[in-house]
């Protein structure tokens, strides 16, 4: 009976998990990461960034006939962080032209973001807490705040950052640029409450204006409604994740091993990673070039890590509308496939050593020329728009021993070939940008095996410190009618609260459901009962605790 209650609720802990972090692939919820460190509000990508939550804008809404000419003149994504005081955006937006001479704001080119606080999700503005906040290319502050009177809004506190990007590598005309929009929002004012699982309905816009009297196109996250301006019911929802973004990302320790198939299965309790850069080679080199990117549908890569105490997994989803690859060839690098780079120390030399592995594979198969021919589990799965790879790597082939805390250095690339040959198209990878790092553990990101979400520095310091678990006296105490309770939870798992009278007898269920870490409130209501002594129970796991409080009537 024991070993059926155990595997019910490591079940059960898997399902909550993988709804709660993956949220964005299951029900369409942006989860926003807790920021371990807050970013410097400059317009550049801050390295707490690369480990954030990030959603494409992808949703084009067509002002003119012909659209968006392809994804050099307009793409963007937002990445999206909160800590108890701020929201954090990070807008990246590929524009080949950026337009800010006309009259009115948003036919310039501009970033807009939606917030409906209170989730009334009506379909007009409530007066309330219904807000539409616009960025433009020239703007230093917050200053344009919806088109309406009826909204207060006080935008003390916040701040912007802009910056101009392009990559000069390519001797193309059409080379790709663009600009990124960084912003602060205090929680206050946009009515969300600063702690892990708040919900509220959120929305975001891209203008774009490549020369017309008038804006040309939009591109938004959620819908494709050009209402947003005065209908909140078209935002789409949103929620404050328990899950910290670091400038070192924390590979979660996995409740029960993945099935290595291809799909995205519950035991994938790991939240999705965004790359966070493109990689070029000198134009001449490379046939079509970063500058020939078709549009969102030609290329685009997320990961999800985890580990055992015997295996290390990685899940890898590829955004490609063409996949090519010449299995004759023995430069398997500029086919479509997937490399990983571990650093099994973290490092960090100028060269690889003997803790430092490339691994490498194409696209159906794994690859022996040119990267590490190891004895991993290994699986693809085409999708709609592209494919999947799932991987199983033991102990033996990773050059470390997981075991919680442990850092390696850390980068995943994925390569692009449209059919041509012999050279690749593109590169995208999840930290770097320097065509060297495939010799250059120097170059690579640093990640952290983890039991729990916490956040970790660079230099080593923790940012956050693991949660223990708690069980607070209740406020107020004693009480009449109702009192506050608050615990923590130090692990994902099955979490009952239960309250007692004097002779043991259960007089309320506050709680009975999986949770993940966390800091949590309950709101117990003891109007129907009489004035006495009555006591609160906390279990979870191994984990009991008992507290005493006092209703006075």
């Amino acid at each position: 009976m024991k070993k059926v209650l155990l595997t019910v609720i490591c079940l059960t802990i898997v399902l909550f998990w993988a709804n709660a972090l993956q949220a964005d692939a299951i029900d369409g919820v942006f989860q926003f990461f807790k920021a371990g460190v807050a970013p410097t509000i400059d317009g550049l990508m801050d390295e707490v960034w690369k480990s954030a939550s990030t959603e494409r804008m992808i949703k084009v809404c067509v002002d003119d006939a012909a659209g968006p000419d392809n994804y050099n003149d307009m793409y963007a994504t937002v990445r999206a962080m909160w800590d108890a005081e701020n929201i954090y955006l990070f807008f990246q937006a590929t524009d080949d032209q950026i337009l800010t001479t006309l009259g009115n704001r948003y036919e310039n080119d501009s970033f807009e973001f939606y917030f409906d606080g209170d989730e009334s999700h009506g379909t007009s503005y409530d007066n309330y807490d219904d807000i539409q906040i616009r960025v433009m290319w020239t703007d230093t502050e917050i200053t344009d705040f919806t088109a309406r009177t009826d909204n207060a809004y006080d935008p003390a506190g916040s701040a912007v950052g802009l910056s101009e990007w392009e990559y000069p590598e390519l001797t193309s005309g059409d080379a790709p640029k663009g600009w990124n929009c960084e912003v602060k929002l205090p929680l206050g004012p946009l009515n969300i409450e600063g702690e892990a699982g708040s919900h509220f309905y959120f929305e975001t816009q891209l203008n774009e204006n490549d020369g017309a009297g008038s804006r040309e196109n939009t591109l938004r996250w959620r819908g494709y409604s050009n209402s947003g301006w005065n209908n909140p019911s078209v935002f789409g929802e949103a929620q404050l994740s328990e899950y910290v973004a670091s400038p070192v990302l924390q590979i979660l320790k996995a409740s029960a091993a993945p099935t290595i198939d291809g799909e995205l299965d519950a035991a994938w309790i790991a939240p999705q990673i965004d790359m966070s850069t493109y990689v070029v080679r000198d134009g001449a080199t490379v046939p079509s070039g970063f500058a020939e990117l078709d549009d969102s549908t030609d290329f685009y890569m997320s990961f999800r890590a985890m580990w055992d105490d015997d295996n290390l997994y990685v899940f890898v989803n590829v955004i490609d509308e063409n996949i090519f690859c010449d299995t004759t060839s023995s430069a398997v690098w500029e086919q479509d496939g997937v490399e990983i780079c571990i650093d099994g120390d973290n490092s960090k030399s100028a060269t690889s050593g003997t803790d430092d592995k490339q691994y490498r594979w194409i696209y159906g198969k794994k690859a022996v020329a040119g990267g590490a021919a190891d004895g991993g589990t290994w699986a693809w799965k085409a999708t709609d728009d592209g494919y999947n790879f799932e991987l199983k790597l033991p102990k033996a082939d990773l050059l470390f021993v997981p075991e919680d805390e442990h850092r390696i250095g850390l980068e995943v690339q994925i390569n692009d070939n449209d059919g041509h040959t012999p050279a690749r198209d593109n590169m995208a990878r999840w930290w770097g940008d320097d065509n060297a790092a495939w010799s250059k553990p120097e170059l690579w990101g640093t990640a952290v095996l983890v039991e729990a979400p916490r956040a970790f520095a660079i230099d080593g310091q923790e940012v956050v410190k693991a949660r223990r678990f708690e069980l607070s006296q209740n406020y107020p105490n004693p009480f009449n009618a109702s009192t506050s309770i608050s615990y923590t939870i130090e692990k994902a798992g099955l979490v009952k609260l239960t309250v007692f009278d004097l002779v043991g007898k259960e007089v309320a269920k506050l709680v009975n459901e999986v949770k993940n870490p966390g800091d949590y409130k309950v709101t117990f209501d003891g109007s129907n009962l009489s004035t006495g002594i009555y006591f609160y129970r906390l279990e979870t796991g191994s984990n009991v605790a008992t507290q005493k409080m006092m209703l006075l009537k």
